[in-house]
């Protein structure tokens, strides 16, 4: 009778949890990636109508951490971090870790480029297909432009220090090619981060194409 007893309280303390909306356990990776992700976008509404922010990772960390509770959840620490802060190396992804569990990654393509976006241009994050670019032959230019895409860069700013403006950075990110010049800076390279910046001297490589020497290398056209 005893344990009959014991058994119908345990099942009435977790129908008590379940009505309060408190969930036994951390969320799944899936609905940590989700709520990641409507965290960024969020954050790039931001962007877009503030500026710069001022710290990213802990505007996403708020942003998990309150929806993950809108799901009954109760997260005590959220983590947001990038490349190798988590000994792993993705220039595309960022990642997120909810009180002890593992990295979360989640992928930025399909989202709009935050330095463009502070410059007025919507530019979607699409990463470059094409694996040999600059060590077999040179880029497709005209497809490179058309598609917008973006590539690995050992200079270039990844995507939460691009959330606050940041044109370089010391952890690995990604980089594209300005397409026409919004700036009217004349003859200067349109990767974006030196273009953005202040501008670099460049000659054109290609119909519609200015590089500097180093990104003209990079890309097979030296």
């Amino acid at each position: 009778m005893k344990s009959k007893t014991l058994a119908l309280l345990l099942v009435l303390s977790l129908l008590a949890g379940c009505v309060s909306g408190e969930r036994r356990g951390g969320p799944g990776r899936e609905a940590v990636r989700e709520v990641a992700r409507a965290g960024t976008i969020d954050a790039l509404e931001e962007v877009r109508a503030s500026g710069p922010m001022e710290d990213s990772r802990t505007f996403i960390e708020d942003r998990v951490e309150s929806l993950l509770e809108d799901r009954g959840f109760s997260p005590s620490r959220v983590e947001v971090g990038e490349s190798t802060e988590a000994g792993y190396n993705p220039p595309f992804e960022f990642y997120v870790r909810v009180d002890s569990g593992i990295p979360v990654w989640v992928s930025v393509e399909g989202f709009r480029d935050p330095l463009h976006l502070l410059h007025g241009v919507n530019r979607t994050i699409r990463e470059a297909p094409m694996e040999n670019y600059g060590r077999e032959v040179p880029l497709r230019v005209d497809e490179v432009l058309d598609e917008g895409y973006f590539f690995e860069s050992s200079d270039g700013a990844p995507f939460l220090d691009r959330l606050e403006g940041k044109i370089e950075s010391e952890t690995y990110g990604f980089e594209t090619f300005v397409r026409g010049d919004p700036l009217d800076r004349g003859d200067v390279s349109r990767i974006d981060h030196y273009y953005w910046r202040k501008g670099i001297e460049a000659e054109e490589v290609a119909e519609g194409l200015w590089l500097d020497e180093n990104h003209a290398r990079k890309y097979g056209f030296r």
